[in-house]
């Protein structure tokens, strides 16, 4: 008899309530679930060897970010996501600088990066001011262990309750956790990070306006906010281990910072704390009392720096997202004959 698949998760639970709610966690923790993330040994030398981490930082995010939220809010279309993102990490694979070999789908490996996920979500709780319960943080981590399986990998390393969960944490920032170069980089992102560019611009003004005025006054004191609330949200022996600075007074502002955090939070309304497609996924369950699936991609663009995401309708004849050269470009090829198709 064939195993039946894994449930999708409750979209009444807690990881349907709170993982979404990301944008508002990089209000207090900044990037530091990637970070933690990328000094496991593992980990860190499949970003090193197999990421686009050092030409685009941002990339890796964008690309992965998608997909796992597609796990937790794509219902009956969840393991099926699931899968596809185990299946991005079969070919990262390796030895790294130290002769140690590494596979991106090793089981202590692959449940580390989950396990930042939902450690994330309890510290941003209690960084803002909004700590959850002990009731609702030992729900939360079980309700991870249903979205873990959905991934179809190994439950060998999973702890089996949150008592469980918080000395397997601290094992791996006592123990495990190691200074290395994607992590180096990340504080330094700022300089590799690609000019931004606005679609209401032409190719050849953000040639212009992104190098010039959008990367060294928007993009780059942005990053650097970003990065500063990163040290800040670390545990104070990682910042001993990467050698970072972090003074009294810098402790003094952090606590203010997150002081106005948590004032804002109160000021945005609940639907815009969410990303995205967590938002639509919750809206609809609210409407319809049902969890629509999200549909898969048609193929895989993992590999392209691109995250796959969930299909949509096209909004008139596609054309308004493409540049002005583009556009021309197409025109041109329409006009000898050439098939377009429609992406």
């Amino acid at each position: 008899m064939a195993e039946l698949p894994p449930a999708p998760l409750d979209p009444e639970g807690l990881v349907w309530e709170h993982f979404g709610r990301l944008p508002i966690f990089r209000l207090s923790n900044g990037l530091r679930e990637a970070m933690l993330q990328n000094m496991h040994p593992g980990l860190a030398a499949g970003v090193e060897h197999h990421s686009v981490f050092f030409e685009d930082p941002r990339a890796r995010g964008e690309r992965s970010i998608g997909p796992i939220m597609s796990v937790v809010y794509g219902g009956p279309t969840s393991h099926e996501w699931g899968k596809l993102v185990r299946s991005f990490h079969g070919s990262i694979k390796g030895v790294d600088k130290y002769g140690r070999r590494y596979s991106a789908l090793n089981p202590e490996t692959f449940f580390w990066a989950h396990a930042t996920f939902v450690e994330d979500i309890v510290t941003g709780h209690e960084l803002t001011g909004y700590p959850l319960s002990a009731a609702d943080k030992e729900a939360l981590y079980l309700e991870s262990i249903d979205w873990y399986r959905l991934y179809g990998v190994s439950m060998r390393p999973v702890p089996p309750d949150w008592d469980a969960f918080q000395q397997y944490w601290e094992h791996m920032i006592s123990n495990v956790l190691e200074d290395s170069r994607p992590v180096r980089e990340g504080f330094h992102m700022y300089r590799t990070m690609p000019p931004p560019t606005s679609k209401r611009l032409s190719d050849r003004a953000n040639t212009v306006v992104g190098p010039l005025i959008l990367k060294p006054f928007v993009q780059t004191p942005l990053v650097k906010l970003i990065l500063w609330i990163t040290t800040g949200a670390l545990p104070p022996v990682i910042r001993e281990r990467l050698c970072l600075d972090w003074t009294g007074f810098d402790e003094l502002r952090y606590r203010m910072h997150l002081k106005a955090v948590h004032a804002m939070i109160k000021g945005i309304p609940t639907h815009l704390q969410y990303f995205p497609l967590a938002r639509d996924q919750r809206a609809h369950y609210q409407r319809t009392g049902t969890v629509a699936p999200i549909p898969l991609p048609t193929q895989n663009s993992h590999q392209s720096n691109r995250s796959p995401t969930p299909s949509a309708r096209p909004r008139g004849n596609g054309s308004r997202d493409l540049s002005k050269t583009e556009r021309a470009d197409l025109k041109a090829k329409s006009a000898s004959g050439d098939q377009v198709s429609a992406q």
